[in-house]
């Protein structure tokens, strides 16, 4: 038998807020504390539930979680491209080469650094 799925738990969470409000117990930021938010996220909490009530405190389904990093082989083929044999190679020109060619791909500068020195590409 499974537990409760994390959207579950997202909105468990954020009614026990609410209650803890509602209560008058605890502020804002106490609450915020007490579930391990910003405060700003309760006070978005209390909003939305007196706008809309417990059903306007469901998470959204917007994200699906962390974007996929790049494959070895993906980065191997962005190297080429971006650096095939030139001697003024950037990261700056191999990140915008690696993006270009996947999008979706989650990337940062430090990121592809650490990965191209990983990989032995990178000094």
């Amino acid at each position: 038998m499974t537990g409760p799925t994390p959207t579950t738990l997202r909105l468990r969470r954020r009614l026990a807020g609410i209650k803890l409000l509602r209560d008058g117990k605890l502020s804002h930021s106490e609450v915020a504390r007490l579930l391990g938010v910003s405060r700003e996220a309760v006070r978005r909490w209390a909003v939305a539930y007196a706008e809309g009530g417990a059903a306007a405190l469901a998470p959204s389904p917007g994200k699906r979680g962390p974007r996929p990093a790049l494959t070895e082989a993906q980065l191997r083929a962005a190297v080429a491209e971006a650096w095939g044999g030139g001697d003024g190679r950037t990261l700056a020109e191999l990140l915008a080469t690696a993006q270009r060619r996947h999008p979706s791909a989650s990337l940062s500068r430090s990121a592809l650094r650490r990965r191209l020195i990983d990989l032995g590409l990178w000094p």
